[in-house]
């Protein structure tokens, strides 16, 4: 082999060496940038869900202790006697002493109670809402029967006389929701007929099918207002207007 030819052949082979080595070094920067990607990925999940863990674990510990700083208040309630209500309703047979206190016998009163239940019956979440159903219609009955003032009828109850007045708004408005429509209605041609009949036979005057009353109920009004309420007598009054049938009904 002649020098020349044999130059070429080194020449060759270098030049093939040196394009074999800048492949693999392109090949390994390749790989070096990709393993790097993937190190900085997973370094970043891995800070990433680190991060997550910790401030969780900080934002709970911050709750514990802001809710540990917090100051806690007792629920307190004042003890009240509620003896007299309770001992009515615990008697049987007492249909004369419940007539005398509310107007009507035990089996109206529980007919009552169950109707104005759904609006009545305290709140299960509301643990200080102690009045029951029970005890709200006999306030309310009997505010509406003797009108006594609030505080009386809190101390028979055994309840503040804020909460008689809640009891006294709510059953009247249960009654008005519950009766209203029900019980206060024109009657009907053939009730009519019969009105009118029952009136002639008890007053000899035809075509009567109700008759007007009314009554003066006596209050103590406020002094700013004492003056709307004066009646022909010269003492303070709510007139109270009922429409009844020949039965009184």
């Amino acid at each position: 082999m002649d020098p020349a030819h044999k130059r070429q052949v080194v020449e060759n082979l270098f030049l093939t060496f040196a394009t074999k080595q800048a492949e693999l070094f392109k090949q390994y920067d390749a790989n070096r940038k990709k393993r790097s990607k993937i190190f900085l990925q997973r370094l970043r999940y891995q800070l990433k869900r680190n991060g997550e863990s910790h401030r969780k674990e900080w934002s709970s510990r911050l709750e514990s202790e802001l809710l540990d700083s917090i100051p806690t208040r007792k629920i307190w309630k004042l003890s009240r006697n509620d003896r007299w209500f309770r001992e009515l309703f615990q008697q049987d047979n007492n249909d004369q002493e419940l007539l005398h206190h509310f107007r009507m016998d035990r089996g109206m009163y529980d007919t009552l109670v169950a109707v104005l239940s759904p609006d009545l019956a305290p709140h299960p979440l509301l643990a200080a809402q102690s009045c029951s159903t029970e005890k709200k219609v006999g306030i309310g009955l009997y505010k509406l029967t003797t009108g006594a003032d609030y505080a009386t009828i809190g101390n028979l109850f055994g309840v503040h006389k804020a909460t008689v007045k809640n009891c006294v708004h709510q059953f009247c408005k249960s009654m008005v929701k519950n009766y209203m429509d029900a019980e206060i209605y024109l009657p009907d041609q053939d009730e009519m007929n019969d009105i009118s009949k029952g009136f002639e036979e008890r007053c000899d005057i035809p075509m009567i099918i109700g008759a007007m009353g009314r009554l003066h109920v006596p209050i103590t009004p406020s002094l700013a207002d004492s003056k709307n309420y004066i009646n022909a007598r010269k003492w303070p009054s709510l007139i109270l207007q009922a429409v009844v049938d020949n039965n009184n009904w």
